[in-house]
């Protein structure tokens, strides 16, 4: 352990107990005068419990058993005697690895780094990760345009399954220690644990596993979200939804059917409509050889649908509001083509009656997400158990282990994907 300067001194007597306390190079712990493993300040290493060692007082001398660290009032601070070969196997216990970047931009910056493990804070859990997925907002943040929220990990990563490994001060009572869980986050998903609001999580269904479940909080949330939430669907109302065979498309059509809705879907390949309709979609069309919004009002008998679920932005809006029905919203929740748009919207829209809406889930607040998680897990969830009519399902294309993160990218940039792209995390983590 290195030498260095310590301006205070915690605790500076000579009594025996079973714990230690370490600073090193430390400039200003006037602060810390309590301090706990689950709050560890930059400058300050702490490790605890560890049988028979003893805190060191200001001139050295150590507790019971002969060993400790000696803290001395703006003199040196080192390890005493017995307690170097300690520390380098407590230090790799904090540590764990995350998918990282440095600099932004394409798949090749992404790489595993070793980095400090995360303690729960008030009202907070620790999960020891199995299995995360990726979502375009992964793929935003790795180019630089889409940071996550101040405060959040900036580690990759919106949803994650695990097991409970540890609980923060103040939470209520809900999950215990090896509960099967998987959580909605702002970031930090994609490393072998991660800190979440005890709001945050969910319990995973019985019958299914820690890869299937992953691939549920964002996608399905957002879906919940955008229908219920935002689009206040209603029985009998026709949806559009376009990526139909993304996470939130796959996802969405689902919960159309369960709202007992009309979902109709929008896809780049005759491969990817059958998936839609696998899962429930009443119609499907090929935006890439046919107007989806002929065929929509064609199906829809001249009427037009009444909700759009639309991730595409821009170069859709003509075509959107051709086939919106009078008094129809029109949900924006991502840009993949950008969003400029080019022609009279505002009076189509007027003629219409409609109304644009937007939103993103990984900026709203504590008590919204806390909300929209319990409104799922009591109106949506059970319906993923075995035996369950309608039964909902989350489908899942593949699955790569951590080191391979960079490839997975690959994968999603090439709208390759059917369903979700889920990463495994080391088995001995």
């Amino acid at each position: 352990m290195p030498k260095g300067k310590v301006d205070f001194c915690l605790n500076p007597w000579n009594k025996p107990g079973p714990w230690v306390e370490i600073m090193v190079r430390c400039t200003n712990i006037s602060d810390s005068a309590h301090v706990f493993s689950s709050n560890v300040k930059h400058n300050l290493v702490l490790f605890h419990p560890l049988p028979r060692w003893g805190m060191a007082d200001s001139k050295g001398r150590a507790g019971r058993g002969g060993t400790g660290i000696r803290l001395c009032s703006r003199g040196q601070a080192g390890v005493v005697s017995g307690a170097e070969n300690v520390l380098p196997s407590l230090q790799e216990k904090e540590k764990m690895l995350a998918a990282y970047f440095d600099c932004p931009g394409g798949p090749e910056n992404l790489y595993v780094k070793e980095v400090m493990k995360p303690h729960p804070g008030e009202g907070e859990v620790l999960v020891k990760v199995s299995a995360s997925a990726l979502n375009r907002a992964d793929l935003l943040q790795r180019r630089g345009k889409y940071p996550p929220p101040k405060g959040a990990s900036d580690i990759l990563g919106l949803e994650a399954a695990g097991s409970v490994a540890g609980l923060g001060p103040g939470c209520k009572g809900q999950w215990k220690i090896g509960d099967a869980v998987m959580a909605l986050l702002s970031g930090g998903g994609q490393a072998e644990y991660v800190t979440v609001p005890e709001g945050y999580l969910m319990p995973i269904p019985n019958d299914m596993t820690f890869i299937q479940a992953a691939a549920i909080p964002e996608a399905w949330l957002t879906a919940f979200q955008l229908l219920h939430f935002v689009g206040k669907i209603q029985k009998g109302e026709r949806v559009l939804i376009h990526a139909g065979a993304s996470g939130v498309g796959l996802a969405a059509i689902q919960l159309v059917r369960l709202a007992k809705a009309i979902p109709i879907a929008t896809a780049g390949t005759q491969e990817k409509l059958k998936a839609t309709a696998n899962v429930g979609a009443a119609a499907g069309f090929n935006y890439k050889n046919e107007d989806f919004s002929e065929k929509a009002l064609a199906f829809t008998q001249g009427s037009g649908v009444d909700i759009i679920l639309d991730c595409v932005g821009g170069s859709y809006w003509e075509k959107n509001l051709n086939c919106l029905s009078t008094d129809g919203r029109w949900i924006i929740y991502g840009l993949l083509s950008g969003g400029e748009v080019h022609g009279d919207l505002l009076a189509r829209l007027l003629s219409k009656r409609a109304s644009i809406h937007t939103s993103l889930l990984r900026s709203r607040d504590k008590e919204y997400k806390e909300q929209l998680v319990k409104a799922f897990t009591e109106n949506v969830l059970p319906y993923f158990s075995g035996g369950t009519s309608p039964h909902l399902q989350p489908l899942v294309d593949s699955v790569y282990p951590l080191h391979k993160i960079a490839e997975a990218h690959r994968i999603m940039e090439g709208n390759k994907n059917i369903g979700k792209i889920v990463i495994e995390m080391p088995a001995s983590s």
